[in-house]
């Protein structure tokens, strides 16, 4: 190196002594992203044409991992043989209708946001 950087040298001395790390030192914000990323995607891949955009983007994140995480239990339910002998603490259905059915009725999103994006979408 022509000159010193000062920043770039307390950054190895940091990596050095184990405080940073590029798998740690994520912030609250991007982890915050890298979950919604993955709802997101978990929307598209499973719910696209089964629920509305409106109704899920007005969910609260706590509301839609727990759908994510009911969905994949699901999922493995539907899969085993013998899933009478199973237990589990998500309700699961005999078929994916009844699964979307009760996630519509229990789930319910933010009133206010989901009225004002549903009369956006219609132009008012």
């Amino acid at each position: 190196m022509k000159y010193k950087d000062n920043n770039f040298l307390k950054f190895q001395d940091r990596q050095r002594d184990g405080i940073e790390s590029p798998y740690t030192s994520k912030s609250d914000r991007q982890l915050r992203r890298e979950h919604e990323y993955r709802l997101s995607i978990f929307y598209s891949k499973y719910l696209l044409n089964k629920v509305e955009k409106e109704w899920w983007s007005c969910l609260n994140t706590n509301d839609k991992q727990q759908i994510e995480r009911s969905y994949y239990s699901q999922e493995n339910m539907l899969q085993r043989e013998d899933r009478m002998n199973m237990w589990s603490n998500f309700e699961w259905f005999d078929t994916w209708e009844e699964w979307f059915n009760h996630i519509l009725t229990d789930y319910k999103p933010d009133m206010v946001k989901y009225r004002e994006s549903k009369l956006k979408k219609l132009g008012i």
